[in-house]
């Protein structure tokens, strides 16, 4: 793993980025940590342009971003737009909206991100999506993960794989990333871990209970690109929390 591929998601510190200069001093903090990208999301009200000169002073890249999904169908023209500004090549849909969640919206669901995926590769622009855990519920022995999957495209739609979501559904990851060789060039990083009997939490990379030589290795065959940290929750100050994850990804796995 190249450490100028791991990436900090900016939902993680989504409550110190509501104004232009939280955004700016929030971004100061994560390349002081030692990040080199970001994936965008959760962010307050900025001009893209804008965006774009602080990262660029701060020497960090937009590698990707999350869009949702009903952006993506109504202001296309406006995200790819905003995404060359960016000089950005992936976008992530965050999540399926719940009208989708069935054995039958997962076909639906699949066609349209088919016909996104493809105007977005026109413009040079990956899509990929994000899952949760709500993709692993089964449908006559087929989860919805699955049956999304294949009706999907591959030349125009990437998965980008949550290590902890696809763990809090009982599934596994290392599996599942290795499942995707060529196809995953995105994926969160995040830890899972008791936070008290019967109760399980997030938790910083390597401070939790997932198997991290196996996840990187997998990721390493799949031919992940971008390595990116989230926490929704953190039992610390985010950017604490995102410092201790590149660390450890840093000292076990770097190159």
């Amino acid at each position: 793993m190249n450490k100028d591929k791991i990436a900090a998601q900016l939902y993680t510190v989504r409550e110190f980025l509501k104004t232009e200069e939280e955004i700016y001093h929030s971004l100061k903090k994560i390349s002081e940590i030692g990040f080199k990208a970001i994936q965008i999301s959760g962010i307050g009200k900025i001009h893209p342009k804008r965006l774009k000169e602080i990262c660029d002073e701060f020497g960090l890249k937009i590698c990707a971003t999350h869009i949702p999904f009903e952006r993506l169908k109504e202001e296309i023209e406006s995200v790819i737009s905003e995404h060359k500004i960016y000089e950005c090549l992936h976008i992530a849909i965050p999540s399926a909206p719940s009208k989708y969640r069935s054995q039958e919206g997962a076909i639906a669901f699949a066609a349209e991100c088919n016909e996104i995926g493809k105007k977005l590769k026109d413009e040079g622009i990956t899509l990929s999506y994000h899952n949760h855990s709500f993709e692993f519920k089964k449908y006559d022995g087929k989860t919805w993960f699955e049956l999304f999957i294949e009706s999907s495209n591959p030349e125009y739609l990437m998965i980008e794989i949550d290590t902890y979501w696809v763990q809090f559904a009982g599934a596994n990851p290392e599996k599942w990333i290795r499942s995707l060789e060529g196809r995953i060039p995105l994926i969160h990083l995040k830890d899972m871990g008791m936070i008290e009997d019967f109760r399980q939490g997030m938790f910083e990379v390597g401070f939790g209970n997932l198997d991290w030589d196996g996840i990187i290795a997998s990721c390493n065959e799949a031919g992940v690109e971008w390595y990116i940290i989230e926490q929704d929750v953190c039992q610390r100050l985010p950017f604490e929390s995102l410092k201790m994850s590149f660390d450890f990804l840093v000292k076990n796995y770097s190159d």
